[in-house]
């Protein structure tokens, strides 16, 4: 297995179902939660430890970077998701944490996709650097891993 470089990474959205995707500009570090809720099963005179099961699975995306104000006017990636944000509307996410040369749908490449609400769009800045921008996604439904194909 080949080691990747973490700047390959893409965040894109869709708001037509997966129709046209866009990516998310100015990124610069992202993060793919996939968890487990688990329920502790432990009953009296257990022996010192617990017991648990797991039930629902969960998954979220967060993604980091600059803020770019000519990217919320141009319906690319941070228009669409100011707008579903705004209007509490579900966008199609998808990760490809390695996309050859940073170029989208790449043949070979694995991704992850599915169905997101937007759990947090922060903008902040100081004096002493540029203005950041934090998203976090959170998904709702499946996570689907696949690859792109010929």
């Amino acid at each position: 297995m080949a080691v990747k470089r973490g700047t390959d990474g893409l965040i894109e959205v869709s708001a037509d179902n997966g129709t046209t995707w866009v990516v998310v500009a100015s990124q610069q570090s992202w993060s793919l939660d996939l968890s487990n809720e688990v329920i502790d099963t432990t009953v009296l005179g257990a022996q010192r430890f617990r017991d648990n099961i797991t039930t629902f699975l969960s998954w979220s995306i967060s993604v980091d970077g600059f803020w770019d104000d000519a990217d919320l006017g141009s319906g690319l990636g941070a228009a669409i998701i100011k707008d579903a944000g705004l209007a509490g509307t579900e966008l199609d996410v998808r990760i490809t944490p390695s996309a050859t040369g940073g170029v989208p749908e790449t043949n070979g490449d694995w991704y992850y996709s599915g169905t997101a609400n937007v759990g947090t769009s922060n903008p902040s800045g100081s004096y002493d650097s540029a203005v950041q921008s934090a998203l976090t996604f959170e998904g709702k439904g499946e996570l689907v891993n696949a690859q792109f194909g010929p």
